[in-house]
């Protein structure tokens, strides 16, 4: 855990710059050991964070993911989500995971700040961010966005919902770059702090009723 708080003592504002100096030395769990978890686990422990990953698939179907995660300082727990979790300074959680989960409940009872892989990327993203939402034709603007920003800009890049993890891209991006990002509603559960420089919100239809009843 954070020297310098503890478990519950993190704060997670509305400044990314704010936000961005509490990860050094902070001790952070990251739920779900798929493309993007991977990809925010290592932002995280390239800015000075301890790393727990944690992940609900047996230790054989990850055992070559933990070898490579090992050599990079990144400690990876299969088989479920542990206590270990809960003395951590914060968690964050890969898109689409449900955020009324066991072990997210308990440590939402312990006031340890919850993000997304979004959230955390945003902190340390210094290209401008053009982001697109809604219920429907996501993936269609996003992916013509980026053709039209590609054509001004051949540093533009395509990342979010669709495509490469918004935290890979972050880890190269420059003041050059431009982001286009689609945003799932399941990612925007978790924003605190993520403002982009243009946002597009496409449409809104009844959808996903079985997590938002």
């Amino acid at each position: 855990m954070n020297k310098k708080t503890g478990p519950g003592q993190m704060k997670i504002g509305k400044n990314a710059q704010e936000n961005r100096k509490k990860i050094e030395g902070a001790r952070i769990g990251v739920l779900g050991a798929a493309r993007s978890g991977i990809a925010v686990s290592r932002l995280l422990r390239h800015h000075g964070a301890s790393i727990l990953l944690s992940d609900i698939k047996p230790a054989e179907k990850l055992k070559n993911v933990r070898q490579k995660l090992s050599k990079e300082g990144i400690e990876l727990e299969t088989g479920g989500h542990s206590d270990r979790l809960l003395q951590c300074d914060m968690i964050c959680i890969s898109p689409g995971m449900p955020v009324d989960i066991d072990i997210l409940k308990r440590a939402a009872e312990r006031s340890i700040p919850i993000v997304g892989e979004i959230e955390v990327a945003s902190w340390f993203c210094i290209s401008p961010i053009f982001a697109v939402t809604g219920s429907n034709g996501k993936t269609t603007t996003t992916t013509l966005t980026g053709n039209i920003l590609g054509k001004w800009n051949p540093s533009t890049v395509v990342a979010g919902n669709i495509g490469i993890p918004f935290s890979e891209h972050v880890m190269n991006c420059t003041k050059k770059h431009a982001v286009v990002l689609e945003i799932s509603s399941f990612q925007l559960e978790t924003i605190h702090s993520f403002h982009p420089s243009i946002a597009a919100i496409m449409n809104l239809t009844p959808n996903h009723l079985d997590r938002y009843p």
